[in-house]
């Protein structure tokens, strides 16, 4: 079974902040990717809100990595850089064998 985390935010408006959010912007994001085994992706409409998926192959390598300090130190550090940050995990849905 699948897990996916879709992180969503807006962008800082305000230059100082902005300016620490492009700071805290992993510099070595494809490293962190091959790390944790991510099939990543982010999205945007082109003013400031950013959609972020992180799709993992199995619960198992989702909890690996939700589990790891490293991992959510990344991202505690970057919501607290972001307005409106919000955070799902879905698992893939269930088929129920018709009756």
């Amino acid at each position: 079974m699948t897990a996916l985390v879709i992180r969503e935010w807006d962008v800082p408006k305000e230059e100082d902040r902005l300016k620490k959010y492009y700071t805290q912007l992993e510099p070595n994001y494809q490293d962190f990717i091959k790390k944790y085994k991510l099939k990543a992706s982010q999205w945007t409409q082109g003013v400031g809100h950013q959609t972020h998926l992180e799709e993992f192959e199995s619960l198992e390598d989702f909890a690996k990595t939700w589990n790891d300090d490293e991992y959510k130190k990344r991202w505690t550090l970057m919501m607290r850089r972001m307005d409106n940050g919000t955070c799902r995990v879905l698992r893939s849905s269930m088929r129920v064998p018709p009756k």
